[in-house]
């Protein structure tokens, strides 16, 4: 809805908007996160939808929650509006080197 203009908010059926599932970017609930941090800036998208094991929408991950997720693990404050902020420009903090280490785990657990 976000890339709808608002004055056509009237008119405009979903038909036209959505795509199919098959069509969109996905991970699955086991897929580690540093495979979802790579798929984010491989496909340089800002959210990736997350299936259930039924292969349902079971929900979206975003940088937003990749950081709260990462904080929270660490014991680190980083303030609701920032998150909102990640969330809003699909852009990880200045210094955090997430994406860095998430490329070097995946070459080491891939040789």
């Amino acid at each position: 809805l976000h890339f709808v203009e608002r004055s056509r908010w009237d008119t405009e059926t979903l038909e036209t908007i959505v795509r199919p599932l098959q069509e969109i970017p996905t991970v699955e609930e086991k897929t580690p996160l540093v495979e979802v941090i790579n798929s984010l800036e491989e496909l340089n998208i800002k959210r990736v939808s997350v299936l259930s094991p039924a292969e349902t929408v079971a929900g979206v991950i975003d940088r937003g929650d990749i950081v709260r997720a990462v904080a929270r693990k660490l014991n680190l404050a980083i303030p609701p509006a920032a998150i909102q902020r990640i969330k809003a420009e699909g852009v990880y903090p200045p210094g955090f080197q997430l994406v860095e280490i998430a490329k070097t785990l995946s070459s080491v657990t891939n040789t």
